[in-house]
């Protein structure tokens, strides 16, 4: 599958802070980019390791009890929304987004 050695790193610049039980994404001024998910929130956690996209889906499949396909279709959408806010930055690849 095309584009799988990629790796994500967080925005310096963006913080997550758990509030009620949630954790959201917020950016340098204190405003709230993002609210995750149970798995948005596994996914957050292993952009600190430097997992590829390929390992980051293996283990939400696995975690979650989830097909490989539907892992990699969440995953990617996930990525790409934090990626458009500027929360990640894609590296080792030379394309845009991750379809």
């Amino acid at each position: 599958m095309d584009g799988l050695d990629i790796r994500f790193e967080r925005a310096e610049s963006i913080v997550g802070r758990m509030i009620e039980g949630n954790i959201f994404l917020l950016d340098d001024h204190g405003r709230r980019l993002h609210t995750l998910s149970r798995i948005g929130t596994f996914v957050w956690g292993l952009l600190e390791d430097g997992s590829t996209l390929k390992e980051i889906i293996r283990k939400v499949a696995y975690k979650f009890g989830l097909s490989e396909e539907v892992a990699d279709a969440n995953t990617r959408e996930f990525l790409d929304e934090l990626a458009a806010k500027g929360a990640v930055r894609v590296f080792n690849t030379s394309r845009r987004g991750l379809r």
